[in-house]
C-alpha cells in the first residue's frame, strides 16, 4: 500500500458495480492503490471500497481509477461517501 494512515486521511466507501468474481475486486483494488496517498480495500461480497487517502485526493480521480479498470461506481461518487471519522463505520 502506498498511503500512510494519518488523523487527517478521509476515509471513503464507494459502491462498486460490474464484478463479477474475485479477480474482479482485486483488479480495482489494485488501479485504485496505484493513486498516491490512497489506501484502499475492495469487498467482492458488499460489492464496496474502502479507500483512505489523502484530502487532496478528489473523489472525482477515485472513481477515474474504478472505471480505468473497467468497472463502476453507480452513483459517480457523492458526498455521502464519505465516513466520519469520528465514528465507527457503520454499513450504509
Amino acid at each position: 500500500m502506498n498511503a500512510t494512515r494519518s488523523p487527517m486521511a478521509n476515509e471513503l466507501r464507494l459502491d462498486l458495480e460490474g464484478m463479477t468474481c474475485a479477480s474482479c475486486a482485486a483488479r480495482i483494488e489494485k488501479q485504485l492503490n496505484k493513486l498516491d496517498g490512497v489506501d484502499a480495500s475492495v469487498n467482492f461480497a458488499t460489492e464496496k471500497a474502502t479507500v483512505r487517502c489523502d484530502p487532496s485526493v478528489t473523489v472525482d480521480v477515485l472513481v477515474g481509477a474504478v472505471e480505468s479498470a473497467g468497472y463502476q461506481v453507480p452513483d459517480g461518487g457523492s458526498p455521502d461517501d464519505i465516513v466520519d471519522p469520528a465514528r465507527k463505520m457503520m454499513p450504509r
